[in-house]
């Protein structure tokens, strides 16, 4: 049985070993029913509350079970700051969260070269479901344009699950660019534009 109104209950079948692993393929969140955490209806004011009251324990479940989106209030007073700052919080620890740790670079790009090698850890509660591209661009730091760009083939972003690091690196091949300062810059490109 799936214990959708009792959530000591529901983090206990989600971590039974048929349930276990399926967060990494598989999306995981819903709507909160304010039963879930003991009131009794389903009005704005149990909502309301069970954020303002309950916010830690919404933010544990979300990490604990690997949720990327969750329904809890349609509105918000941004005049209410206790209700802003725990829904913000449980807004935030939604997801998936990209952290680049470390990151070495070439300095200079010799024989059309250029070597990346970074460490990227998910500080986020749940993987990324899609195989949208990685992308390493070479900015000019004057013009702020677009020098160079590709897509980093052999990444794998789903891969890149919670709590985990990874380490990922390539060298480029890269034209002939003027002489001067350029930013490296990696980006997570959605397909849709």
């Amino acid at each position: 049985p799936y214990w959708a109104n009792d959530s000591a209950k529901m983090s206990l079948e989600l971590h039974k070993s048929e349930h276990a692993d399926a967060y990494k393929t598989l999306v995981r969140g819903g709507e909160i029913d304010p039963t879930f955490l003991g009131y009794s209806n389903w009005n704005m004011e149990s909502f309301i509350l069970l954020v303002k009251e309950h916010s830690d324990r919404l933010v544990q479940l979300i990490r604990d079970l690997h949720w990327n989106h969750l329904a809890v209030l349609e509105y918000i007073d941004e005049n209410d700051q206790e209700l802003w700052e725990k829904s913000s919080a449980i807004q935030n620890a939604l997801g998936y969260t990209f952290v680049i740790n470390e990151g070495t670079l070439s300095e200079q790009i010799w024989r059309y070269e250029f070597f990346v090698n970074l460490s990227i850890s998910n500080t986020g509660a749940s993987p990324f479901y899609y195989r949208w591209p990685v992308q390493i661009s070479l900015i000019d730091s004057n013009t702020h344009k677009v020098a160079w760009k590709d897509i980093w083939e052999e990444i794998d972003i789903r891969t890149w699950l919670p709590g985990e690091s990874v380490e990922i690196e390539n060298t480029f091949t890269v034209p002939s660019l003027p002489v001067g300062e350029y930013l490296a810059v990696v980006s997570i490109l959605d397909p849709s534009g």
